[in-house]
C-alpha cells in the first residue's frame, strides 16, 4: 500500500490500486513533469494573444461604427406625425404617396423606403432605411446569432482643429468648464419594439462654445433645455457667462492677442435669456442704400421636442414710412445656434433716416404650421453713420404673451375617470371676415388624428361675428399614453349656402407642433385632471 501511495495520488477513480497500469505508472492519470516553456514560445504565444486582441479590439470599432451610425439616423429622424414621412418629414404628394413600413407600422415617403422581397396577399411591402439599417446592424455585428449586441466601442468624436498649442488651450478651455459632465452613449438598437424617435440632446448644447473673433475669443454658454416624455419646459436654466481667453501661438504661426491699441469691438449687452445676434451694418451714401449683414446667432431657444429649432431672421425699417421695407433670411434647420452669413439691402434710405429710424430684427422659428417668435432686437442706424459697424445684440422676449391676429382660446384637460380628453373651444378674436356685409359666420370643426374611434366634432356657428364666443366642450376617449402619439386638429370656417365654405384659420396641437402649442400640449399631458387654457394663434395653411 506503501509502495503506491505516491502513484494514488494522480489516479482517478477507473485506475484502481491493484490495475496493471496503476502498477506500471502509465495512462493518462500517471503523473509526468514538463519541462518549463522556453523563451521562443512564451514570445509566440503572446503574440498570439496581441493578434487576437487587436483582432477582438478591431471587431468592437466595427459594431461600434454600426451603431454609431444607427443612432445618428434615429437622431435625424422627424418623428412620427399626420400625413409625413417618419424620417425626412415631407408631406404626402399626388406622384410620391407615403408608403407604411410593414416593421415598425409607420409612413415614409419613397425617398426613404425600400422594397421588400417578401410579399402578403400579392401586396408590395415596404421597409423604411431606419428599420432596414436596424437589420443590417443585427446581421453584420452577429447579434442575431447571439441575441444581444456584442461588445462595441463608439468612435471618437473628431475634433475641430489639430494638436496644436493652439488647439490644446480650447480644449482645456473647454474641459475646464465640462467638469462633472458625462456623455450619454445611445440606446441599445436591439428592441423588438418599433424606432424611437424621441431624441435627448446632444451634450454638445450644454457645452461652452468657442467662437473665434478678429481681436479675442469669447467663449459663451449655451442654454440648457429640460424636457422628456411628459413634458418641456422653454426657460432657460444657465445664463451666459463671457470670458476673454488671452491665446498665443509661437513659431511661424501669428500671435493672437488682444491689443489696446486697436479699435475695441462694441460693448456686448447682457443677454436676456434668448440667445444674441451678430449683425453688421453698411451704408452707401451713392446708392442710398443700407446692407445689413445677418452674420450668425448663438444660445436660441428650443421649440421643437428635440431642443432645437428652425430659425430665420425678419428685418424691417422703423417707423413705416410710405412702404413697408420687410426682408427675411433664410431658414437655417434644426439648430440654435445658426450662421446665416446673408446681405439683406435695403433701398431708399436717406442720411436723414439714418438719425432717424432703426432697424427691427424679430427671429422666428420656421413652421408649416405657424411661425413662433424666438426673441427680437432693435438697434439704431446711426451706429453706421461713420463707418461699417458690427454689432452683437441680446435677444428680447416677445412684446406680448398673447399672439396677434387671428386667434382662438383653447382649453385641454385629459379626464382619467372617463379616460379622454376633454377639449373646450372657447372664443375667437380678430378672425377675418369673408361675407360682403363685412363679418363672416364662424364655427370650428375639431378631429383626433389618429383616432380608432374617427369622431369629429363641430361647434355651433355665430352669425354675423368676428370674436365669436362658443365655450363649448367635446370629449375624445383616447388613453393618456396615446396621446403623444396623436395630434388635436382645429379648423374654422365661415358658414356658406349654395357654395363651398370659406376657410378662415387652422390649429394643430400634438408631440410635432413647436413653441407654446407643444408646450399645451405637453402639460396637459404631464398633468391630467387639470384644465389648461391658452390663446394659439391661427394659420392659414389648410390642413384636411
Amino acid at each position: 500500500m506503501n509502495i503506491h501511495s505516491k502513484a494514488n495520488k494522480y489516479v482517478c477513480p477507473n485506475d484502481r490500486q491493484l490495475s496493471l497500469r496503476a502498477k506500471l505508472r502509465t495512462g493518462w492519470s500517471a503523473a509526468r513533469s514538463e519541462p518549463p516553456l522556453t523563451a521562443a514560445e512564451r514570445e509566440a504565444i503572446s503574440a498570439v494573444v496581441k493578434r487576437a486582441e487587436k483582432v477582438e479590439d478591431n471587431e468592437a470599432k466595427r459594431i461600434g461604427r454600426l451603431v454609431a451610425r444607427l443612432e445618428g439616423m434615429r437622431r435625424s429622424a422627424q418623428g412620427p406625425a399626420p400625413r409625413s414621412c417618419v424620417l425626412c418629414g415631407e408631406t404626402s404628394r399626388l406622384l410620391a404617396p407615403l408608403r407604411l413600413c410593414s416593421m415598425c407600422r409607420n409612413y415614409a415617403c419613397p425617398k426613404c423606403v425600400i422594397d421588400t422581397p417578401h410579399k402578403l396577399y400579392s401586396r408590395e411591402q415596404y421597409m423604411c432605411n431606419l428599420c432596414a439599417e436596424t437589420r443590417e446592424m443585427w446581421k453584420k455585428s452577429g447579434a442575431w446569432f447571439f441575441k444581444s449586441l456584442p461588445k462595441y466601442v463608439l468612435p471618437e468624436r473628431k475634433t475641430k482643429y489639430n494638436d496644436t498649442e493652439f488647439s490644446r488651450s480650447l480644449q482645456e478651455a473647454g474641459n475646464s468648464s465640462n467638469e462633472g459632465k458625462s456623455d450619454s452613449e445611445p440606446s441599445s438598437p436591439l428592441s423588438l419594439h418599433p424606432p424611437m424617435f424621441s431624441r435627448q440632446p446632444s451634450n454638445t448644447d450644454s457645452r461652452k462654445s468657442v467662437s473665434i473673433s478678429q481681436d479675442a475669443f469669447d467663449a459663451s454658454e449655451t442654454e440648457n433645455l429640460t424636457h422628456g416624455v411628459s413634458g418641456l419646459s422653454l426657460h432657460r436654466t444657465d445664463s451666459y457667462s463671457q470670458r476673454s481667453l488671452g491665446l498665443k501661438r509661437t513659431g511661424s504661426v501669428r500671435t493672437i492677442r488682444k491689443d489696446s491699441n486697436k479699435a475695441e469691438r462694441p460693448p456686448v449687452i447682457p443677454d436676456a435669456g434668448f440667445g444674441t445676434i451678430e449683425i453688421k451694418l453698411a451704408y452707401d451714401n451713392g446708392t442710398s442704400s443700407l446692407a445689413v449683414s445677418v452674420l450668425r446667432a448663438r444660445g436660441l431657444i428650443g421649440m421643437d421636442m428635440t431642443g432645437l429649432s428652425d430659425p430665420f431672421c425678419r428685418l424691417e425699417i422703423l417707423p413705416i414710412g410710405t412702404y413697408s421695407n420687410r426682408l427675411r433670411t433664410k431658414t437655417v434647420h434644426k439648430t440654435k445656434n445658426p450662421e446665416f452669413n446673408e446681405t439683406l439691402h435695403f433701398f431708399g434710405i436717406t442720411e436723414s433716416d439714418l438719425n432717424s429710424k432703426s432697424l427691427e430684427i424679430v427671429v422666428f422659428d420656421d413652421d408649416r404650421y405657424g411661425c413662433d417668435e424666438m426673441g427680437s432686437a432693435t438697434v439704431a442706424l446711426r451706429e453706421c453713420i461713420k463707418s461699417p459697424a458690427q454689432l452683437r445684440l441680446a435677444l428680447s422676449g416677445a412684446s406680448s404673451s398673447e399672439p396677434l391676429g387671428p386667434r382662438l382660446l383653447l382649453a385641454l384637460c385629459y379626464n382619467t375617470k372617463r379616460r379622454a380628453l376633454a377639449v373646450t373651444v372657447c372664443k375667437a378674436t380678430e378672425l377675418p371676415p369673408r361675407d360682403s356685409n363685412g363679418y363672416s359666420d364662424p364655427f370650428v370643426k375639431i378631429h383626433l388624428d389618429p383616432d380608432p374611434y374617427h369622431k369629429k366634432h363641430k361647434t355651433s356657428i355665430k352669425w354675423r361675428n368676428l370674436n365669436p364666443v362658443w365655450n363649448e366642450g367635446f370629449f375624445f376617449e383616447t388613453r393618456l399614453t396615446e396621446l403623444s402619439r396623436q395630434n388635436l386638429t382645429l379648423t374654422v370656417w365661415d358658414k356658406d349656402y349654395g357654395k363651398p365654405n370659406d376657410f378662415l384659420g387652422s390649429l394643430i396641437l400634438g408631440s410635432s407642433s413647436k413653441g407654446r402649442r407643444l408646450k399645451h400640449w405637453m402639460d396637459c399631458i404631464k398633468f391630467p385632471d387639470h384644465r389648461h387654457e391658452q390663446w394659439h394663434a391661427l394659420t392659414d395653411t389648410q390642413h384636411i
